[in-house]
């Protein structure tokens, strides 16, 4: 026998879904009364964050007594339930009640749920309501909306590395900053813009780093990142770091000797990490430096002919084309249909001419 005042049914509580989010909430807000869930299956991720709160129950065919039911769309289990809360039975403050969470007058939600042994439907919305009882006729339909209280959450770090994760780019230092991490209670989300051989066959695997294929405008997920992490063994001058740097985002790297000319230190502008401090750069990853960092000249102004460019006038010297074969343009994003005229500049015309793709007709 499962013995509550309260039992949330659900009859599949999956990895995700809005019904599985319901019953956290319900659950999650009301967890100070004798409540429990009854399920006939569950994700083990799900009875985790359940069990924080309440009893989970894996039904097989054992009898429930509660005062109050709540029920989704499997009926069945009403037959479990004691008849003393049924319908016709039940006193105040007692009944099985079923939510009613889909407007069933669309086709794709299927067959709809019902049952004489239901006190009330709990439809979430007034539209719901209206569409429930339009297509039952049935009167005992209230309208009772999803919990949902939003908790102030911890925010999760976010890391970005991008690289070609070649061996010398320190993937195996990754790997045990981001155990460290989880192990000193850091919530993080790693995004990796790599190589695309690496998507389905990744150097390490973990549930919050997220494979990114590669990318040319990898400043996208700078601009977000609370840190960039490089631990390379060797490096000349890297250009990730600096694009990190001069946006005022920290790094997290293995110390490398060049750093002294351009200004790179331990706990200002960066952590360096090592296999023996692994943890500690965890710890302090929680608390993102804050620095300026003074771009760095370049000495080409001194190197390059002084001559002007000739590219802007090119760029605005259009040719007249037609398409004598289709093709798509991934410069337009979009397909050419043979006969097509349009005009492009004489820069795109030099290089697309070689395909035979177009004419040109002016």
């Amino acid at each position: 026998m499962i013995e509550h005042d309260n039992i949330v049914y659900v009859r599949n509580i999956n990895p995700i879904g809005g019904v599985e989010t319901y019953a956290y909430e319900l659950i999650k807000k009301y967890h100070d009364k004798d409540i429990a869930v009854v399920c006939k299956s569950i994700a083990p991720e799900q009875r985790i964050r359940f069990q924080k709160y309440c009893r989970v129950y894996e039904h097989t065919s054992e009898k429930i007594k509660c005062k109050v039911a709540i029920i989704n769309w499997d009926t069945s289990i009403i037959d479990y339930i004691t008849k003393d809360i049924w319908k016709e039975n039940a006193k105040d403050g007692e009944g099985v009640y079923q939510g009613i969470h889909a407007d069933y007058t669309h086709p794709s939600q299927g067959t709809i749920p019902e049952d004489d042994r239901i006190k009330y439907y709990l439809a979430i919305t007034e539209d719901v309501k209206k569409n429930f009882i339009k297509m039952t006729g049935r009167k005992n339909v209230i309208v009772c909306r999803n919990p949902l209280e939003i908790e102030k959450d911890k925010k999760s770090l976010i890391l970005v590395s991008p690289t070609r994760l070649t061996p010398e780019k320190g993937g195996d230092l990754m790997l045990k900053l981001a155990n460290a991490l989880d192990s000193v209670g850091i919530e993080f989300l790693w995004f990796i813009p790599t190589l695309e051989q690496y998507l389905d066959n990744p150097i390490f695997s973990h549930p919050n780093v997220i494979y990114v294929k590669n990318r040319l405008d990898v400043e996208k997920f700078i601009n977000i990142a609370d840190w960039v992490v490089l631990p390379s063994e060797t490096e000349g001058d890297s250009y990730s770091f600096k694009e990190a740097l001069y946006r005022g985002v920290p790094i997290v790297v293995r110390k490398l000797p060049y750093f002294k000319e351009i200004g790179i230190k331990d706990k200002e502008n960066a952590l360096f990490i090592n296999e023996e401090n692994i943890e500690e750069v965890a710890k302090a990853m929680e608390k993102p430096l804050k620095f300026t960092f003074e771009p760095i000249k370049d000495g080409y102004d001194k190197i390059l002919a002084k001559g002007k460019s000739k590219y802007a006038k090119d760029l605005k010297t259009k040719v007249k084309v037609r398409c004598i074969k289709g093709y798509k343009d991934l410069d337009l994003n979009k397909q050419i249909k043979v006969g097509d005229e349009f005009e492009i500049n004489i820069i795109r015309w030099d290089y697309l001419k070689k395909f035979k793709e177009l004419e040109r007709i002016d």
